[in-house]
């Protein structure tokens, strides 16, 4: 079809043509429009050639795409479902007699932890529930003793907390109250917002760790180190804290409503607006520790040592501490009283 048209267009052109023109004029002339008629029509043949093959390359490209995104599905799904299996598995080592089985299952948990954010919470909660269930706090036999070492697979399941780059300001409120934690280390943990009411932490590791908002009502913190410790708006009432070093620690507007704080060191603590109605501060170290809006009411400061110490400023001051309050306590020149005890 193609060739009759490119053969007979120049012919009919040509027919248009004055007669007496030279036979071998025209001749030339339809060679010359069939030449360019066969031009345009490679050209055209060219073009769709070219988009037919741009077309059946997008085509297959789309569906290596598709097939990628397919597989990269199934492995998605693979892995999960391996993972559930992992999950699934070690769980169930932690209910094994045996303390190595046990410690293997919290060292998986653990590693899946470190490396999903989704993991973390949810292993927290099954090493919550696990160390919870496996040292409850019968407080009619616990004794402590300063030479027994902390059970390995309590501190192992202890290390889900201290994964930092998952640390959620906003904790969910675990449940380890009653729970014996003897000499636990707990550094730079987040435990913020968990309920560790009636806990035994004597001689427990803290230092730098989060107990922002945590409720330790009634624990027992004897001995207990906590420096630079974040206990901001924490629950103390009832708690014992004595001997514990507390120093540099952040007690802002913290509850210790009838707590034991003999002999403890707050040494450049942050106690501003602390609650201290009623507590044992016997002997308790208060060097250069900040005490605005702190309430001392009914406290016994027998021996406590304000040197240096910040009770007072143009903005706030340490709430119902009386002259003979004072008088039982040592303080010095650079202790910064309110004008009411001067």
């Amino acid at each position: 079809m193609a060739s009759i048209v490119i053969w007979k267009i120049p012919q009919v052109q040509t027919s248009k043509l004055p007669r007496n023109l030279a036979k071998a004029k025209k001749l030339d002339l339809e060679n010359k429009t069939r030449v360019t008629l066969v031009m345009l029509f490679i050209g055209f043949v060219l073009v769709i050639f070219l988009f037919f093959t741009w077309r059946q390359i997008f085509i297959i490209e789309n569906q290596i795409t598709s097939n990628q995104v397919y597989q990269q599905k199934q492995l998605s799904l693979i892995q999960k479902g391996q993972q559930m299996v992992l999950i699934t598995n070690a769980v169930d080592q932690l209910s094994n007699d045996q303390l190595s089985v046990r410690l293997g299952g919290i060292n998986v948990l653990v590693s899946l932890a470190k490396v999903s954010k989704k993991d973390h919470a949810q292993v927290m909660k099954v090493l919550a529930t696990y160390v919870k269930s496996r040292f409850p706090l019968d407080k009619k036999k616990v004794e402590f003793n300063s030479n027994k070492k902390v059970p390995a697979d309590m501190q192992a399941a202890m290390e889900v907390f201290k994964i930092k780059k998952w640390i959620n300001k906003k904790n969910e409120a675990l449940d380890l109250s009653n729970t014996n934690f003897q000499k636990v280390d707990l550094t730079e943990a987040n435990l913020s917002n968990f309920n560790l009411e009636g806990a035994d932490l004597r001689g427990a590791i803290l230092s730098g760790a989060n107990f922002k908002r945590v409720n330790l009502e009634n624990a027992n913190l004897h001995g207990a180190e906590l420096f630079k410790t974040n206990l901001e708006k924490s629950v103390l009432k009832n708690a014992n804290l004595e001997d514990a070093h507390v120093r540099e620690g952040n007690l802002r507007a913290a509850t210790l409503r009838n707590a034991w704080l003999a002999n403890t060191n707050f040494i450049e603590a942050n106690l501003i607006d602390a609650d201290l109605v009623g507590v044992m501060l016997k002997g308790a170290d208060f060097q250069r520790a900040i005490l605005l809006g702190a309430n001392l009411k009914g406290a016994d400061l027998m021996e406590a040592n304000l040197k240096g110490s910040v009770l007072s400023s143009e903005r706030s001051s340490v709430k119902n501490l009386t002259n003979d309050q004072l008088n039982e306590t040592f303080y010095d020149k650079n202790t910064i009283l309110p004008d009411y005890l001067k």
